[in-house]
């Protein structure tokens, strides 16, 4: 923590140990935080690094990263409202695609007709696939339909 301070520089150095073939699948992400007059910590910005994006066997990595407000998108183009339960017992995952709103297309039109796709993932490899019903010309539709996956409790991890 560095009180008062305009410009920070905190030279501080982590090791983390790391089997090679996890470089594909791990990512580092860094938070910047302030404290308020409360003391309570306020977000300033994230920044995410994929470690498969990097050669780190060959030179070491340097760079600035741009924080990102997790509270603004950028650039956004609408929200989803989503909601997930897992039920362990019946090794089941449950994704319930509410509703969404202030869509934007970025082709230029007014309005679409959306709808959702969700695609459960395992090391980055599509396992399975669900959509929704389309709902004709409406910026803010409402879906409220559920989507059950199979998932081990394994592979959930």
């Amino acid at each position: 923590i560095q009180r008062s301070a305009g410009a920070v520089a905190f030279e501080e150095r982590f090791s983390v140990p790391l089997e090679p073939a996890a470089l594909e699948e791990q990512s580092l992400r860094f938070s910047a935080f302030g404290i308020d007059e409360d003391e309570r910590n306020v977000s300033t910005g994230v920044a995410e690094l994929k470690l498969c994006d990097l050669d780190l066997a060959t030179r070491p990595f340097n760079a600035w990263l741009y924080l990102q407000d997790m509270n603004k998108a950028v650039d956004t183009v609408g929200e989803i409202l989503l909601s997930l339960s897992y039920l362990p017992t019946a090794e089941r995952l449950t994704v319930v695609v509410v509703k969404a709103k202030n869509l934007a297309w970025t082709n230029g039109k007014v309005t679409a007709d959306p709808f959702v796709k969700v695609y459960l993932l395992q090391d980055g490899r599509k396992i399975s696939k669900k959509k929704t019903a389309v709902k004709r010309d409406d910026t803010n539709p409402v879906f409220n339909e559920a989507m059950i996956f199979s998932v081990p409790a394994i592979v959930l991890q």
